[in-house]
Order: C-alpha cells, then sequence, then structure tokens
C-alpha cells in the first residue's frame, strides 16, 4: 500500500455550497473543502449575518481544500510539479462539476498554479513542504502605467475599435492564461479564419471574380484548403514560411479533433505557441493582401514623435533615437510605396544602393579628416 500524501491550499474563491464533507474521487483519492470569511469585508462589514452566494473574485470569502490521496506521486524536488500539476487536474475537474449543479457560479474559471496560495504536501505526516503563490501579481513600471493610460485616453477620444480577430486572439490568449486550451484553440482559429477569408476575398475580387462567386468558394473551401492551398498558391513559395504554414496547419487540426471529436487534453506550451504561430501568419496576410486596412492592428503603436523621444531617449540616447526615427520613416515610405504598388521592393532596394554608391563615392573625394591634437599627443 502506497504511503498517504496530503495536499492543501487556498483557492482565490470560495465555493460556498459545499460543506466539510470528503468527495471521493477515485479508489485513492479524495478532497474536501472548507469556507473561510474574509474579515473585514467591505460589502458586508454594515451587513451582518449575509451571503453573497454570487461572489464572483472571491471578495467576501475563500475555500481551503484538503486532498488526500495514495497516488504514486514523485516529491523529490521541491514542490514537485507533478504534485501541482495533479491538484490543478483534480481541482479543476471538480470545479467544472460544481458549476454544473450550482447555477449562480458560471463565473469560476480553471485555476493556475499562482491561484494556489499557501501550497503545502504532507506525506505520512512528516516532510511537509510549504510555498506561498503571490497570485501572479507583477510590478509596474510607472512610465508603463503612463503610456498605457494616454493609449487608452487617446483610443476613446478617437472612437477607436478593435479588429474582431484581434479581439479573439485576446480571448485565446486570456483562455490559454486560465487553462481552458479548447477554448484559446477555438478563439484563435476563428481569427485566422477571418483573416484569410478577407485575403482570399481581396485577392479574388482584385481578378474580376464576383463577389456572390467568391463568397461560395470561401464557404465551400473551408479555413484548412483555404490556407494550405489558396493562401499558400496566392502568396507564393517564397513569401510563406514552411515552418510557421505547418505549426498553423496543426492547429487548425487541434480545432477540427475538438469541435469533431470532443477532444479535450491539450497542455499549456502547445496552446502558447499555436497562438503566436497564427498571430504571426495574420501579420504575413495583413502585410501582403489587398485592402487589408480595415482589420490593421496598429493603433496601439501609432505614437507622435514628441511621445517617441520622451519614451526612448532615456533608454538609448538622443543620437540612437533620432537614426531610428529616420529608419522608421524609410521603412513607412517604402511600406506605402509597395502597398500602393507605385515601386516593388526590390526596385526601392536597388535605388537605395544606387545612393548609397553615390554617397561613398563623394565621400571619397573629402580630403581626410584632421587629426585631433590629443590623438597626436597620445601617439607621441
Amino acid at each position: 500500500m502506497s504511503p498517504k500524501i496530503t495536499i492543501k491550499a487556498k483557492l482565490p474563491f470560495c465555493l460556498y455550497k459545499l460543506d466539510e464533507r470528503y468527495f471521493q474521487i477515485d479508489s485513492q483519492t479524495r478532497i474536501r473543502f472548507f469556507r473561510e470569511k474574509i474579515e473585514p469585508s467591505r460589502r458586508t462589514s454594515s451587513s451582518e449575518n449575509m451571503e453573497f452566494l454570487n461572489d464572483r473574485w472571491g471578495i467576501d470569502g475563500f475555500s481551503r481544500i484538503e486532498i488526500e490521496t495514495e497516488k504514486d506521486i514523485d516529491l523529490s524536488e521541491s514542490m514537485s510539479d507533478e504534485a501541482r500539476t495533479f491538484t490543478l487536474r483534480i481541482i479543476n475537474k471538480f470545479i467544472s462539476l460544481y458549476r454544473y449543479f450550482d447555477d449562480t457560479a458560471v463565473h469560476l474559471v480553471n485555476l493556475i498554479e499562482s491561484d494556489l496560495m499557501d501550497f503545502s504536501v504532507e506525506k505520512d505526516g512528516r516532510a511537509s513542504f510549504a510555498i506561498g503563490f503571490g497570485g501572479g501579481i507583477t510590478p509596474i513600471n510607472p512610465q508603463k502605467i503612463a503610456s498605457v493610460s494616454s493609449m487608452l485616453e487617446n483610443a476613446i477620444r478617437d472612437g477607436y475599435e478593435i479588429p474582431l480577430w484581434r479581439e479573439l486572439i485576446l480571448n485565446a490568449e486570456h483562455y490559454c492564461y486560465i487553462g481552458d486550451f479548447r477554448m484559446a484553440i477555438l478563439e484563435s482559429v476563428t481569427a485566422l479564419e477571418l483573416v484569410i477569408s478577407k485575403f482570399i476575398s481581396g485577392e479574388l475580387f482584385a481578378a474580376g471574380v464576383k463577389e456572390k462567386e467568391i463568397k461560395e468558394f470561401i464557404k465551400e473551401t473551408g479555413v484548412a484548403k483555404g490556407l494550405n492551398v489558396v493562401v499558400r498558391l496566392l502568396v507564393g513559395k517564397s513569401g510563406m514560411p514552411d515552418d510557421l504554414l505547418e505549426k498553423c496547419k496543426g492547429t487548425i487540426t487541434k480545432r477540427n479533433k475538438i469541435v469533431h471529436e470532443g477532444r479535450k487534453e491539450t497542455n499549456y506550451q502547445s496552446t502558447k505557441d499555436s497562438i503566436i504561430a497564427i498571430y504571426q501568419l495574420i501579420q504575413l496576410l495583413l502585410e501582403k493582401g489587398r485592402d487589408m486596412d480595415i482589420l490593421r492592428d496598429d493603433y496601439r503603436q501609432i505614437m507622435k514623435f514628441e511621445e517617441y523621444l520622451k519614451t526612448v531617449v532615456p533608454k538609448i540616447g538622443p543620437n540612437a533615437a533620432f537614426g531610428l526615427s529616420r529608419d522608421a520613416c524609410t521603412t513607412a515610405i517604402e511600406k506605402i510605396l509597395v502597398e500602393k504598388k507605385v515601386a516593388t521592393k526590390e526596385e526601392i532596394e536597388a535605388a537605395v544602393e544606387n545612393e548609397l554608391s553615390k554617397s561613398a563615392e563623394n565621400i571619397l573625394r573629402m580630403p581626410p579628416l584632421p587629426k585631433d591634437d590629443n590623438q597626436n599627443t597620445a601617439q607621441k
């Protein structure tokens, strides 16, 4: 018989409608919850003997858990990853079932490691290990606070609306963070499908295909074939990195397994990598597609020159800051010329090389710089 292991932790919210009985998860594992009140509470300090059952973020209480198991868990490392992974799997599965029976608890989300406070593991009453997680708290630079506040103020003033695909990617990142990997995959692939449809639509419309036929074609093709065949054909072999294409195809396959086969299991890192790959492909399509301005996600990068200098000069100095601004101007002009089909990228590069050659020839005709007196003294 394996030795008994006891795991304890505090949740960030309260499961109000549970008593302190043991719930037998399987033949080796059981779990129970203890309700803890938070005093003083900013909402109940003036209202004694009152419960707030729909307490979304656990402001008035939290639950303490205790898991007993005889499973063979490796505790060789301090607070082993295996123990934490096991605990999160048990708790999240329990919370999903709890939400099914408590219709006021739909706000509860899957937990991640940093949500478990005062996490401890005990084996046969000995060798207790404990760690206090910080709840994911990160200190913020005051300059960052001012920057985000200014951008929000400008966006509200200008009536800016986030492109739908970008909102879906933000949703995907949120779901990935809270451990709902299935929803993260679904949202990210939906974002990709939206941009692919717009990309194909723009190319076909420019080729003279009627709008009704374009809609029927996109509907019949689907996102997988649209990416693997149509987009690859329109972008060209050199314009579509193979590794990026394969990652996005793999994510679409995951989505199909979730939708058609009810797949549940995936993990954080693979989901995060999938979201990053889809975001990179979307950026590529926005750059190469026709009439994609409505989908562009560049508002938060818009910065007046004075704001730019205030931000970067303290970090890199004035000379480097002005150098980067010149590079940004050149890149912006090149992008506009290419997008408006005034010139190709190759023509622009050839013109730049020509100007550099002229500058070098002029500099070669110049007399050498006079030697510095300090330099002469040093040489002596």
